[in-house]
């Protein structure tokens, strides 16, 4: 989840988006709004969890101003920890 506030009044002070604009080539992320000045990093089906480390996703969020106002970019990092499969041993065979 991602909060963005915007402390200006009227519609310079309603965000309108937050979009991803870096750390996601492949675009297996994409942003849905929760509820006002909320929104949701979701990811599509076919994500590669291979990354060790994760990814850092560059967002961005926007007003709807006009003109439009846009933030500072804001750098998140998204991990998934990697559940570890372990083989399953048995004392007897039946």
């Amino acid at each position: 989840m991602v909060t963005v506030e915007d402390l200006d009044e009227g519609l310079n002070g309603e965000v309108d988006s937050v979009v991803i604009v870096g750390g996601d080539p492949l675009e297996q992320f994409f942003i849905e709004r929760f509820v006002e000045g909320e929104f949701a990093i979701k990811a599509s089906e076919s994500v590669n969890w291979e990354y060790p480390y994760g990814c850092n996703l560059t967002l961005q969020a926007k007003d709807k101003g006009v003109p439009q106002k846009f933030s500072a970019v804001k750098v998140v990092h998204i991990m998934v920890k990697k559940r570890q499969t372990v083989e399953a041993t048995f004392e007897k065979e039946l």
